[in-house]
């Protein structure tokens, strides 16, 4: 279990990092002050908070990088016993369709962490902060699998390759160590 929290600990940094970095060193400042205007619009005005790409990447890549890796994981498990060479190749292949996915999971959490960033909100407004909790998870979701892959597919496909690789030596490599239980393997005590 303390394998696990701090794998999802590291690739949650990981992936949020990724996000991060990709919107940083391929956004123009212009471009970039735009796509926050433009959002802001959308969610009817969330105002300064926008400008925290904390709230618009970093939190919700955080999140749909956790969100998603149960399924990476689970499926690098399965392919274990596939040849070494079957194994990383599908490994890097899983990655990419990571990097796709979370895309979309990062939208799904953006418009949530941007309403969360312009807390408290205006009595007045409380209807407006409700619908976009409630139907903008799924409108970003839609939207950020649809653009972000255009925008940024050689960085999908190298971090994601990079990425699927990690998580698939990471996952070798427990899998191939002896769990110690009670002082002996775990392994020799179930023959």
């Amino acid at each position: 279990t303390g394998f696990l929290v701090g794998l999802g600990l590291v690739d949650g940094i990981l992936g949020a990092t990724i996000a991060y970095g990709t919107f940083e060193a391929q956004q123009a400042g212009p471009l970039r002050d735009g796509i926050a205007r433009t959002g802001a619009s959308i969610l009817g005005g969330v105002g300064p908070s926008i400008t925290h790409l904390w709230a618009l990447i970093w939190l919700p890549a955080f999140c749909g990088t956790l969100a998603l890796l149960p399924i990476l994981l689970a499926y690098l498990v399965r392919q274990q016993a596939a040849p070494p060479g079957r194994y990383w190749w599908r490994a890097s292949v899983a990655g990419i369709g990571f990097g796709l996915a979370a895309c979309a999971a990062t939208g799904f959490f953006t418009p949530i962490f941007l309403t969360l960033s312009a807390f408290p909100w205006q009595d007045t407004e409380g209807l407006r902060w409700l619908v976009v909790l409630l139907v903008g998870p799924t409108l970003f979701a839609i939207t950020y699998a649809v653009v972000l892959p255009r925008l940024y597919v050689v960085t999908i496909i190298a971090t994601g390759i990079a990425f699927g690789l990690f998580n698939a030596m990471l996952v070798r490599w427990r899998l191939a160590t002896p769990l110690n239980v009670g002082g002996r393997d775990r392994r020799s005590a179930d023959r």
